[in-house]
């Protein structure tokens, strides 16, 4: 089956679809999982998550899809916190530049067609609550929820903060 054909089809079926995307073996970058279908049937930015297993990437997103259909959340317009994510367990959503989504969210990009794509990265904490960009922070959570793992240049782009 046409690999659009299929995301149009779950995305009119379900209100979303997640691409599930993981380095070859020798490669360099990380396993990512992103949304097509928030921004058309949800008026809500796109999602990202760098760095985390596909169940778990689908799981919170799938959770976030929840509770933005039901209207119970919205995904803040300059990224910061939600608490009902993951049960009383915070999340934070930065805004992904525009310059870069066409650099890894293919399938998103060519869904929304000539409307410009709007994403932000879902980021988790370091088992201390400690975010990407924050002092402190355990630097294995910052390093693999980089964003510019996943780029192809990635050196030009900053990480999630």
């Amino acid at each position: 089956m046409d690999r659009m054909k299929l995301i149009r089809e779950k995305v009119a079926e379900h209100g979303w679809f997640c691409t599930a995307v993981f380095p070859r073996e020798g490669e360099d970058g990380g396993a990512f999982a992103y949304t097509t279908g928030f921004q058309q049937t949800l008026a809500q930015p796109d999602v990202v998550m760098v760095g985390f297993d596909a169940r778990l990437s689908h799981g919170v997103i799938a959770s976030l899809h929840e509770g933005l259909r039901s209207r119970r959340l919205t995904i803040p317009a300059e990224g910061g916190l939600l608490n009902e994510v993951i049960r009383e367990f915070p999340v934070k959503l930065v805004p992904v530049d525009p310059e870069i989504i066409g650099r890894f969210a293919y399938a998103t990009v060519e869904f929304n067609g000539s409307e410009p794509t709007v994403m932000h990265q879902l980021v988790l904490p370091d088992p201390d609550g400690k975010f990407p960009g924050e002092a402190g922070v355990d630097e294995r959570y910052e390093r693999f929820q980089d964003i510019r793992a996943i780029l192809t240049e990635p050196d030009d782009e900053p990480r999630p903060n």
